[in-house]
């Protein structure tokens, strides 16, 4: 009787568990964590996006991994992670059986089963330039790949051996290179590339002879896609040209114009009736496959101007778009919208907690993003006029958001989102923004080689420094806010009278260029990070030297103390972060796990959570009391 009793409660307890909320079934905030870290804030920039032909699933590339969506809920159902280093996924194609996903970072394959989401193969590239399109033969047993350097390699999907090289395409302009798009007729008889060099060139798969090379953009071909059933082959450009050819004779049938910057990406429907195409103009296109006429449009203008994917379930019925932060799905025959997919950020350049602890907020190449710093949640996105924050900072109070970017520095009710003032004057990008502890003053550098001071309540220009020779890349106020510190790239920090905007002292030495400043709670020291990897303590007072703290490889991004002073943390873009003991000068432990660069770090208010932003588009949330051991040459 008990065992029975037991059984049917086991069943009713993992019935329960199945109907329980999304955030606690599906919290992809704790999926896939490094050692360390207690959760990760966004999900990288959208790079690609397929869908599963069974259409169960749809896959996206983004710099940690690949996120696999459910179709039916739109949730996330699992994050594939495995490559390394400091290149994203920044392609991925699913063979037409829906049995392989093969996605691209740097000059690698990974080839993934879709039923067990276990990594099957890895293929590397003879070249050390990323990949930037792959595509499937038809039968699903050749994987062809685009790399930047210009070269189409074939592989045999079965052994993982490369089977052919192909070249042909040139690269004019090395230094801004895109890498060519591939595609498979459905024959799998010919195999097509549109190369930053303007030409279309269609190669035999088999013998990997050029058969035909095919000119008419006047820039890079971007994308190239054949109709369904091959009759038709379509490139879209850098011109913002879309051109339909003829595959066998090569001769140009149509032209469609209306986008206005390059294309990014062209597809077919399933049924080869509508062509639709994905700008940086910020627009999707649905034109008539047959006779060329424009259809509808839809912009974006959440999307910063940036449409870089588009495709169709194997169905047809859904079409979905991808911007660097967001994925839109809409229904295919009326255009009406389905969802949209938030979480997804592009790279990250700051981030602070609001003074009581309950949101963090985040500077990035979209915008800025608050989030819940309990529940996790994206509690808002704000859209800036001129794209990139660089800085970001909360008054005193919490009540006024200021970021700093383009050319412009805009304060913000963090609460609403509304825009409360606009301070213009630097014209230049401003690399950093402190309020004072009392709230009456905010302080700004920028590339301009100045330092302003603004009212924060009027937003009136009270003073401008212009005693740096370079562009000065962070600002930060003493804790009683009698001090004001600056540094840059003159290699030099400088120490100033808030209430007068006088020059107290000028540090030199042991700086190089002066990418991070920090004070300590008490306010007697001062800490600086540079370009080399080195921080610098220094008497906030006096200005004398203190003690020098080595480990990191490259740019040390950003520095923070703890509230109780008695740990110094270090961002690094050697994509590290470090945190040191500040009595000792000792380093106590190392989280690693960004994908890239480390551009901001900051304390939760109680000291109980450490917040690391990345170029790799995303926070993650540390446990600063979480033991690991420190590498002995770091010691």
């Amino acid at each position: 009787m008990k065992t029975a009793l037991f059984s049917i409660f086991l069943i009713l307890f993992v019935l329960l568990i199945g109907y329980l909320p999304n955030t606690y079934a599906q919290d992809y905030t704790r999926w896939k964590l490094p050692e360390g870290a207690i959760a990760r804030l966004g999900k990288g920039p959208v790079r690609d996006i397929a869908f599963y032909p069974d259409g169960t699933h749809f896959a996206v590339a983004s710099s940690i991994g690949i996120w696999l969506y459910n179709t039916d809920t739109y949730q996330e159902a699992a994050l594939l992670t495995g490559h390394t280093g400091y290149f994203e996924v920044g392609a991925l194609t699913i063979s037409s059986d829906g049995r392989t996903l093969a996605a691209a970072s740097g000059n690698t394959i990974r080839l993934w089963d879709t039923a067990t989401s276990e990594l099957e193969k890895t293929l590397t590239a003879d070249s050390r330039e990323g990949i930037s399109s792959l595509a499937f033969s038809s039968d699903g047993q050749t994987l062809a790949s685009a790399s930047w350097d210009e070269v189409i390699r074939l592989w045999d999907i079965n052994t993982g051996e490369l089977r052919k090289t192909l070249r042909g395409h040139t690269d004019p302009n090395p230094n801004f290179a895109i890498g060519p798009s591939v595609v498979f007729r459905f024959d799998d008889q010919t195999l097509v590339s549109g190369g930053e060099d303007g030409t279309i060139r269609l190669w035999d798969p088999g013998t990997g002879e050029l058969r035909n090379t095919i000119k008419g953009h006047t820039d890079k071909v971007t994308s190239v896609v054949f109709s369904p059933d091959g009759q038709t082959l379509v490139s879209g450009g850098g011109d913002g040209m879309i051109h339909l050819w003829n595959p066998i004779t090569g001769e140009l049938q149509k032209t469609l114009r209306g986008h206005h910057r390059d294309i990014n990406n062209i597809v077919f429907s399933p049924d080869g009736q509508t062509l639709v195409s994905a700008s940086m103009d910020g627009s999707v296109r649905l034109w008539n496959a047959t006779t060329g006429k424009f259809r509808h449009r839809k912009t974006f203008r959440d999307a910063r101007g940036f449409i870089g994917n588009v495709v169709f379930s194997a169905d047809g019925q859904t079409l979905a778009c991808g911007s660097t932060e967001a994925i839109w799905l809409w229904d295919a025959a009326s255009g009406e919208p389905q969802t949209t997919i938030t979480g997804h950020t592009w790279y990250l350049y700051s981030v602070v907690f609001s003074p009581d602890g309950q949101t963090i907020a985040c500077g990035s190449g979209d915008g800025s993003h608050l989030w819940d710093a309990e529940t996790h949640e994206l509690r808002r996105t704000i859209l800036e006029p001129s794209l990139n924050v660089i800085s970001v900072a909360f008054s005193p109070d919490g009540q006024t958001l200021a970021s700093g970017g383009s050319s412009d520095i805009h304060l913000w009710n963090p609460a609403t989102g509304e825009l409360r003032a606009e301070l213009e004057g630097h014209g230049a990008y401003i690399r950093s923004v402190a309020f004072s502890p009392d709230g009456q003053m905010l302080a700004s550098g920028a590339d301009d080689k100045t330092v302003r001071l603004w009212n924060a309540t009027t937003g009136e220009l009270q003073k401008t420094i212009t005693e740096h020779t370079g562009a000065v890349w962070s600002v930060a106020f003493s804790s009683d806010g009698q001090t004001l510190a600056t540094g840059g790239n003159d290699e030099t920090i400088r120490l100033w009278d808030r209430a007068t905007g006088e020059l107290q002292k000028t540090i030199t030495g042991y700086t190089g260029w002066v990418f991070s400043l920090a004070f300590s709670p008490n306010g007697q020291t001062l800490a600086s990070g540079n370009r080399t990897g080195i921080i610098s303590l220094w008497d906030a007072v006096t200005g004398a030297h203190r003690e020098t703290l080595t480990g990191h490889t490259y740019t040390v991004a950003d520095i923070t103390f703890s509230p109780d002073g008695q740990t110094l943390a270090s961002g690094s873009q050697d994509g590290t972060i470090h945190l040191w003991d500040t009595t000792t000068g000792e380093l106590k432990k190392t989280f690693r796990g960004h994908m890239r660069g480390v551009d901001g770090v900051a304390f939760s208010p109680d000291g109980q959570t450490l917040a690391s932003g990345s170029s790799d588009g995303t926070i993650l949330l540390w446990d600063p009391t979480f033991m690991t051991s420190v590498p002995p040459d770091q010691k």
